[in-house]
């Protein structure tokens, strides 16, 4: 997504309430989209130059940042994450990610947005495989369930395997 895709996207998410936070969440991470997207304005207009606005004063806006990082962390620790969940949260902290490498340059904001995004990437890789495996187990229920004649000399070599894998369930 290019950055007016994800403005776009996260606008849309926000206004909406399509991701269930709290209220006072919800009004921080606004905050926070709100910050980036001036910041964003400022930045494209050349109203100010870029010396001078890398150079001002970011406490607020880094304890803003920070803030709704961690309201990101506590949501996807405490809650179910979907697939439209991962998307919201991976782009936010993009969209946080590159105001930082711009703007703030802060090593804190940099490692935990990339400790963020590396998670949310290996919560869905691990979703993927979780579908995957679902449908291979479905096939080989299947396919345990119903063995052509061809397979008879093979069935009871294939069901002491199966044998031999659930005891190894039960060992471990």
């Amino acid at each position: 997504m290019d950055l007016k895709e994800t403005l776009s996207y996260l606008s849309k998410q926000i206004d909406d309430h399509m991701i269930l936070f709290e209220k006072e969440s919800l009004q921080v991470l606004k905050n926070c989209f709100t910050m980036v997207c001036q910041d964003i304005e400022i930045l494209e207009s050349s109203e100010i130059p870029p010396e001078d606005f890398l150079n001002r004063d970011n406490t607020k806006n880094l304890e803003l940042a920070n803030r709704s990082l961690f309201i990101l962390i506590g949501y996807f620790v405490a809650r179910g994450i979907t697939k439209e969940t991962i998307r919201f949260i991976v782009s936010m902290t993009h969209l946080i990610f590159n105001w930082n490498q711009n703007v703030t340059k802060n090593n804190e904001i940099d490692l935990l947005t990339k400790l963020i995004i590396q998670h949310m990437t290996a919560v869905e890789h691990i979703q993927e495989v979780i579908g995957t495996l679902q449908k291979a187990v479905e096939s080989y229920c299947d396919l345990k369930n119903w063995m052509p004649p061809a397979f008879d000399i093979a069935k009871i070599y294939f069901d002491e395997l199966v044998t031999n894998v659930e005891l190894n369930k039960h060992v471990e």
